[in-house]
């Protein structure tokens, strides 16, 4: 760090509490997953040493704990969420371990089990890939962030139900399958018919790739020639009716085909029905799943990038599980072909825990190029973009959207000279019309329009430009996803410096309430929280502010019309309702630090932004509204970049937060601990609290303790000092 940056960061006041302990502990890291029979990870497990020490498995079923060094004692693991009381996973035992200790499992799941009526080899599948025949019953892993969905398959079987679909961390479930025998058939997606009636090969599930979804009967010398096929959407409605094509060479057979492009605009399970206007014996049925028309299988994509002419985009992509993973990245310009200046893209393979950068830069005295980006792969890879104007050294961040939501809400503010910039993405293969809400404050609507942009393709604008009735107001602006369609949507703030900065959306999936890792108020900086009720109806919303040892924080503020001191802000939200509470110290007080917590009883989410008045300099992230087991947050310190880090506690007892530092190739360099009180804060300069991430880039999974949830947020500080904010990453 230079002389200048360490002058620079006291006095912009957002890293002043360096955590006291922790600092040059080395520890011996225990880590291992847990994982049921069929290999789907468990979530939620408790994790334990006999000193208290504690984690949670996440959403990979991982788990991280650290030992002293010598540690001589036991691993509990346990299930908090049976109703009967705890149940013991297993116990891991330990003598005198000097070195970490590497995949240390547990076979554990939380089971889906079943009948099927009557018995016999049943081939039985899921939809997330497990897979075994069954001779009358049938058990899985319960999912962990989706509803898991069994379904079984069997030549001329008629199943009821024809699945049955198990809520997620939901165990030890019994139900079943009766079963009655028609005509068998199955489905392939390849023609025309051969000779002899042998059928190609079979498939059941089927996307906007395949032309055509043929169904075909193998009849069996059954008399008659009065077949069809009819087929039915998910929705249960009828999409065709069609007499079948006779082939009766060799053994016999009929066949029709479906056009899967149009279908896959109707993504889901379909049936289709095979009958005979001549048999008593009536119809067979078989499920089918068409997904939507997309171009593979969609990770996240960024909305927006710019490359050339002192512009830079940098993506960096964070493999946060303990096995490789596959990713692809992809550009294209506004109308969906290649990006000249990114070429074709990017294919990688990320080991354990590794982070890939990749930055698109181009020349500077070429014309500035934009479009999107869209990656995809195996796991659970994550990250953000990160734009940077190399002229004033700016740098705006925003996480990778990886939610495929059915609107994404964005607040804009018009006013004062500032100017809400838009970009919004296209990710389907097909083109797509946007219908866009604009809602003042009270969540009124002030106007209406759409946008259509090509396949895959792209569309950047200034809001008041692109819909005037934006001009001169605040408000939200809803940007709803067609149907059978997949879109992104950044914005960016220009403020009349020019400094600007992206303003993240709500998605419609999002979940209501959060927490804000850090606030600064006082000493030339303010905090302000922006609140969008995304809901159809009122919502109660409390915000409560706390100062670095838990206690509440009191400080001016402004919201509704309103001034006060006060340390909790308590509204009801209309429907679609906007608010804005804007900390506003006088001139020369002095600096207050800490963290915020929302609650409400509705839908309603947002984002913190932080200004530094001297340098007319602002910052945002979105508030954290996940719990997961651990956050991991990528770093750097080389060259003349410095990392701050904020992390609150939101338990009810003071937490002893573990750390785990990798390097960019995901190999563990140092481990350590944060601790923080009951309802508190700490903020620190990375390499002062752990001196191994000095002059090196990497991550930092901070592990949540069994205490209660926490929240981190990474700022990251150049030369210049134009800092921004660096979101974290959830397995």
């Amino acid at each position: 760090m230079t002389k200048s940056l360490n002058f620079l960061l006291p006095a912009m006041g957002a890293l002043m509490a360096i955590a006291a302990a922790g600092q040059g502990t080395t520890f011996v890291q225990i880590e291992g997953t847990i994982k049921g029979s069929h290999g789907v990870p468990t979530s939620g497990i408790l994790l334990r040493l006999p000193n208290g020490t504690s984690s949670v498995s996440n959403r990979l079923g991982h788990y991280t704990l650290l030992a002293p060094p010598g540690f001589t004692g036991t691993v509990t693991a346990t299930d908090p969420s049976v109703t009967f009381g705890t149940f013991t996973v297993g116990v891991h035992n330990y003598t005198n371990i000097t070195s970490d200790q590497t995949n240390q499992d547990f076979n554990f799941g939380r089971g889906a089990q079943g009948f099927i009526q009557p018995p016999g080899a049943v081939a039985v599948s899921t939809n997330d890939g497990q897979f075994e025949t069954g001779n009358g019953s049938f058990s899985f892993d319960q999912s962990n962030d989706h509803a898991l969905v069994v379904t079984p398959e069997f030549p001329g079987a008629i199943f009821n139900p024809t699945s049955l679909s198990f809520n997620t961390n939901v165990g030890n479930i019994y139900a079943g399958f009766t079963a009655t025998f028609g005509i068998q058939f199955p489905l392939f997606t390849a023609g025309p018919i051969f000779s002899g009636c042998y059928p190609p090969d079979f498939a059941s599930s089927f996307d906007g790739s395949a032309p055509h979804v043929y169904a075909w009967a193998l009849l069996n010398s059954i008399p008659g020639d009065q077949f069809y096929f009819d087929w039915f959407d998910p929705s249960g409605l009828l999409w065709m009716h069609s007499a079948a094509t006779l082939d009766f060479i060799g053994v016999g057979c009929a066949w029709a085909l479906l056009d899967t492009p149009a279908a896959a605009m109707h993504p889901g399970t379909w049936r289709v029905v095979f009958g005979s206007r001549d048999l008593i014996r009536g119809q067979s049925t078989f499920a089918l799943t068409i997904d939507p028309y997309l171009t593979g299988t969609i990770e996240g994509s960024m909305a927006h990038l710019a490359i050339a002419n002192g512009w830079e985009s940098n993506i960096l992509l964070i493999n946060p599980a303990n096995i490789p993973s596959k990713v692809r990245l992809q550009f294209g310009d506004d109308n969906g072909a290649t990006l000249p200046l990114a070429g074709p893209g990017t294919n990688a393979t990320l080991n354990p825990h590794a982070t890939l950068t990749v930055s698109q830069t181009g020349p500077a005295d070429a014309a500035v190029q934009t479009g999107s980006a869209r990656f995809d792969g195996t796991g659970h890879v994550n990250g953000f973009i990160r734009f940077r104007y190399a002229p004033i050294d700016q740098d705006a961040i925003v996480p990778l959207e990886t939610r495929a939501a059915d609107s994404y809400v964005l607040a804009y503010d018009s006013t004062k000279g500032i100017a809400t910039g838009v970009a919004v993405a296209n990710l389907a293969a097909l083109p797509a019309t946007i219908p866009v809400i604009i809602r003042d404050d009270t969540g009124l609507t002030i106007g209406t329009g759409s946008l259509t942009i090509p396949a895959t393709g792209h569309t950047a604008f200034v809001l008041s430009d692109k819909f005037p009735a934006t001009g001169n107001t605040t408000g939200t602006v809803e940007f709803q996803t067609p149907q059978d369609r997949r879109i992104s949507v950044i914005g960016i703030r220009y403020p009349p410096g020019g400094r600007f900065t992206t303003i993240p959306v709500v998605a419609s999936n999002d979940v209501g309430g959060g927490s804000m890792a850090h606030l600064t108020v006082g000493d030339g900086w303010t905090t302000t929280v922006e609140l969008i009720n995304f809901g159809t109806t009122f919502a109660d919303t409390h915000l409560k502010f706390f100062d670095d040892a838990g206690n509440t924080l009191q400080f001016p503020l402004t919201f509704g019309g309103n001034s006060t001191n006060t340390s909790s802000v308590d509204q009801t939200l209309a429907p679609h309702a906007h608010l804005v509470v804007q900390s506003n110290a006088q001139a020369g007080a002095p600096l207050q630090e800490g963290s915020a917590q929302l609650t409400t009883n509705g839908k309603v989410s947002g984002f913190i932004r932080f200004r530094y008045g001297p340098r007319d300099q602002e910052a945002i992230v979105p508030i954290e509204s996940r719990n997961d087991g651990s956050y991991i947050l990528a770093f750097d310190n080389t060259g003349s970049v410095a990392t701050g880090v904020a992390v609150s506690n939101q338990g009810a007892s003071a937490a002893n937060i573990s750390a785990v530092i990798r390097d960019s190739t995901g190999a563990t360099i140092t481990t350590g601990v944060v601790h923080v009180p009951a309802n508190g804060h700490s903020a620190f300069v990375l390499a002062d609290q752990f001196s191994a991430t000095a002059n090196a880039s990497g991550t930092v999974e901070f592990l949540t303790p069994a205490s209660g949830p926490i929240s981190v947020l990474g700022l990251r500080f150049p030369a210049s000092g134009e800092f921004s904010t660096i979101p974290v990453v959830a397995p």
